[in-house]
């Protein structure tokens, strides 16, 4: 169909990444702003990607490992989903993805949508940087940050890296529990879909 209608594969390829890339920027705006990203914007996007599959129609073995691709993707996905791991909408958008642009990549080599997914595991870890930073800022203002915990330094490093003090918690879970006179770290996944965000105010959260 490529050449039926002579577009390049190098074309195509730019169609997608700029097709994913609006894709993401429109669910990262609006889950910022509301936390929530409508499913008719996976629905869109996810025609989009049937309709990009159909280009690919003179080449099988393409669209056979984009077929394996977006069900190994849509079979994790699912799973991580519906233990909590993440959320419905990061289920939906790396399914979407995995369809949209499934080789993409700035090496000049085919890149698996499963190898997109571990990448984006590895990026989310610049999420523990972003915790360590705040807290410190946090320390060198002189908040007490750690007052009325009864914890041990080890344990006290761990929430250091893993979760961070906030004034006034915004879309985080909580973190501490108390006991007593006193408060405990809790280092326990919440479930994505139905746990609530922590409002408490002077609390340590994590994402």
């Amino acid at each position: 169909m490529n050449e039926f209608l002579n577009i390049s594969d190098q074309n195509l390829l730019v169609v997608r990444i700029c097709l994913a890339t609006l894709m993401l920027g429109i669910a990262s705006y609006s889950d910022l702003k509301n936390r929530h990203v409508n499913d008719i914007l996976w629905i869109i996007f996810g025609g989009l990607a049937v309709v990009l599959v159909l280009f690919e129609i003179d080449d099988m073995s393409k669209i056979a490992n984009i077929g394996i691709g977006v069900g190994i993707i849509a079979s994790v996905s699912i799973v991580l989903w519906r233990f909590g791991i993440f959320g419905g909408a990061d289920a939906f958008a790396l399914i979407v993805v995995s369809g949209i642009a499934p080789f993409a990549t700035l090496s000049g080599n085919l890149i698996s949508p499963f190898t997109t997914m571990i990448n984006g595991v590895f990026l989310s870890m610049i999420m523990l940087l972003l915790n360590v930073s705040k807290n410190s800022y946090s320390l060198i203002s002189k908040k007490a940050i750690f007052d009325g915990f009864s914890e041990s330094r080890k344990r006290k490093i761990i929430a250091f890296i893993i979760g961070r003090w906030e004034k006034n918690p915004k879309y985080g879970f909580s973190m501490q529990e108390n006991h007593g006179n006193s408060k405990k770290f809790v280092f326990e996944l919440h479930h994505a879909e139905n746990s609530d965000f922590c409002t408490s105010p002077n609390s340590w959260i994590m994402p």
